[in-house]
């Protein structure tokens, strides 16, 4: 089922070959429970979609800590004090 993260368009097709399929049919593929697999493969791909949505949040974040970084910086250049304590004992 991990490849299925990864083909979510043969998922579909799984999906759909698996609602047009006799029972008898899925148990000779040796597939017992045609419910159950189909929430696995959706849940697969439902994850799969949280990942992918992860992801860009992550990028988005690291785009704006770098923006914000960049304005410190100059800001720093320009004689703020530095926010960073150093004490030594």
């Amino acid at each position: 089922m991990d490849a299925l993260g990864n083909m979510p368009e043969h998922a579909n097709r799984l999906i759909y070959f698996m609602n047009t399929h006799t029972k008898e049919d899925l148990a000779k593929l040796d597939i017992r429970n045609r419910t159950s697999t189909i929430l696995i493969i959706k849940r697969v791909l439902t994850m799969r979609n949280f990942i992918q949505n992860i992801e860009r949040k992550c990028q988005e974040m690291q785009i704006e800590i770098n923006a914000f970084t960049q304005k410190f910086r100059v800001l720093e250049e320009k004689g703020l004090p530095s926010l960073i304590n150093v004490t030594t004992g």
